[in-house]
């Protein structure tokens, strides 16, 4: 059982994770805890929930190698500090307003509407401002409609390892399939074959096609649990 020390310090209370049930008798006091979980352990998620742990997403995910370069027509650029307002306007509009988006942290047994936004607002800035990550933003005549955060987490022997962070398209500049024309751009600038790593909600479906139709390859389905104590 790890305690998770970003989680704690933002939720207010102890935030555990565990990887089996057996931990549970480790857990102590008011606190939170959170299990990640593949979708096939079909017996260990029933004894979860037996426990009373809640099925608060499922997240697929998909990792593969690019190793060629399409280039855009859309007028996609690296973002600069002067884009931010923009970038956190587009959040609050694709996950904390969209009627059709579901996520753990609109679940309020779990999170306020506060809380969410707090979170997501955390993780747009320390995102965007973190060296390791690169922000490419769409201009339309109305400013900036969409934007892509990806994060370099790791070097391979023959490649680096991307993870995509978060993305968010404006409503007025949707079905336009940005999200392709974004991770075409930051190919572009990369400049050499690496590796992907892009999670979503299992009921996104919008993003899984565009996944899918880029031949992204399918590497884990899981569940992820919460249980409050105390």
């Amino acid at each position: 059982m790890n305690k998770d020390k970003w989680m704690t310090e933002f939720y207010g209370i102890d935030w555990y994770k565990i990887n089996s049930i057996e931990e549970l008798e480790n857990v102590d006091g008011e606190s939170l805890v959170e299990c990640v979980i593949n979708v096939d352990k079909y017996k260990e998620v029933y004894e979860l929930q037996k426990e009373g742990f809640h099925i608060v997403e499922t997240a697929i995910e998909f990792e593969t190698l690019i190793d060629h370069i399409d280039i855009t027509k859309q007028p996609i650029r690296v973002s600069t500090e002067n884009d931010l307002d923009d970038i956190l306007y587009i959040t609050k509009e694709s996950y904390l307003t969209h009627n059709k988006f579901y996520n753990r942290f609109r679940n309020r047994d779990f999170f306020s509407e506060e809380k969410s936004w707090e979170y997501y607002k955390n993780s747009v800035i320390n995102s965007f401002s973190d060296e390791d990550s690169l922000t490419v933003v769409v201009d339309d005549e109305e400013g900036v409609c969409a934007y892509y955060i990806i994060k370099k987490v790791g070097e391979l022997e023959l490649y680096h390892k991307y993870k995509g962070i978060i993305s968010g398209v404006h409503k007025r500049a949707k079905g336009r399939d940005l999200h392709i024309e974004m991770q075409k751009k930051i190919t572009e600038i990369i400049g050499t074959p690496y590796i992907t790593n892009n999670r979503t909600q299992l009921g996104n479906y919008r993003v899984i096609n565009n996944h899918l139709r880029e031949r992204r390859q399918l590497s884990k389905i899981e569940h992820i649990m919460y249980k409050k104590f105390g």
